[in-house]
């Protein structure tokens, strides 16, 4: 079964919105909105992403689509309340320009961790005289290298920023001779990697 193609034009959904909805709502300016994803501020692979889909009784008309890159749409609520929409895009607003998905990454890092990262940089400091921010914000910078995206991605995954953090964080930790705390969810690495 085929979909009509979408004949609204971007620009009629920044218009319709822009009215009606604070961009400080938003990870993106309104003055941008055309060329940015309004969820994480990317400005690869945009699509016009039904608020209510059409399977859902939704229409094709400006006041029922918000702008989102590809990887943002696939993770969109697809729910008949339109409110759900906004309330996502609102809880996933990034303060600063392009920042999304570092701050998804902190936050997934939190989650597989159950500290925050400024949680165990302050362990770090209150264990050691010897710790240094910009010397982990070279770790940091140098772990990046240790990492990469999966094919087609333009932006690491969440949990690939959570993980390059966790590297630098330990490297960061072992230089201030101190060790981290395991973390409380039990990690399991298979024996033959241990070898």
């Amino acid at each position: 079964m085929s979909s009509r193609q979408n004949k609204t034009p971007i620009s009629e959904i920044v218009d319709y919105w822009a009215a009606r909805i604070d961009e400080c709502d938003l990870s993106v300016d309104w003055s941008e909105a055309e060329e940015y994803c309004w969820n994480c501020g990317s400005p690869k692979d945009l699509t016009r992403c039904h608020i209510v889909a059409r399977s859902l009784g939704g229409q094709d008309i400006p006041s029922n689509y918000v702008v989102l890159c590809r990887k943002c749409h696939e993770e969109a609520p697809n729910v008949d309340d339109p409110r759900i929409m906004w309330d996502w895009l609102i809880a996933h607003k990034a303060s600063f320009y392009r920042t999304h998905f570092i701050v998804e990454g902190w936050r997934e890092y939190e989650f597989i961790y159950k500290r925050s990262v400024d949680e165990e940089l302050r362990y770090i400091s209150e264990q050691s005289p010897a710790q240094d921010l910009n010397r982990f914000q070279e770790i940091f910078k140098a772990s990046i290298s240790r990492s990469t995206t999966h094919w087609g991605q333009y932006t690491p995954n969440k949990a690939t920023i959570a993980g390059t953090v966790r590297m630098a964080l330990l490297q960061y930790a072992d230089e201030c001779g101190i060790k981290l705390p395991e973390a409380r969810a039990k990690t399991l690495t298979p024996k033959k990697y241990l070898t």
